[in-house]
């Protein structure tokens, strides 16, 4: 966020050698109206930690899907505003999100094979306990 409010405050300056000196970093390679885009992959990166962190309680296919959708999403946006300066960098980015689309759906295809077990730790102990007991 801290990114986006500097770089919009200097939207109009960014061409400046002080300007690029101190924040060249979050906008060069992108083309000059696409100066916030490096703000825009953070917050992509964070809202793939989001989905595996918040929701765990869904379930590992269920993390998985939204996280497929979320880098369609991404890559349907790269495809449509090509926001590098350079076609090569554009290409780039769409392989990598692709890259990252397949290693989910793989990662999909290889877990929904396995039914997930909905029980707590506490659940597991209570069994084990059970189960040793019942052999003594």
């Amino acid at each position: 966020m801290f990114s986006w409010i500097v770089l919009s405050r200097h939207k109009n300056n960014l061409d400046e050698t002080a300007i690029r000196e101190k924040y060249g970093f979050l906008f060069n390679g992108y083309k000059k109206r696409f100066y916030y885009w490096e703000s825009v992959n953070m917050y992509r990166k964070i809202a793939i930690i989001f989905i595996s962190v918040f929701l765990i309680g869904s379930g590992t296919i269920t993390q998985a899907l939204v996280a497929f959708i979320f880098v369609i999403v991404f890559i349907v946006w790269n495809l449509r505003y090509m926001p590098y300066a350079y076609k090569t960098l554009n290409i780039m980015e769409v392989l990598s999100l692709i890259t990252c689309m397949v290693t989910i759906y793989f990662g999909i295809y290889f877990l929904s094979h396995f039914p997930e077990v909905y029980k707590s730790e506490d659940t597991k102990v209570k069994e084990a306990d059970n189960g040793c007991k019942s052999k003594i």
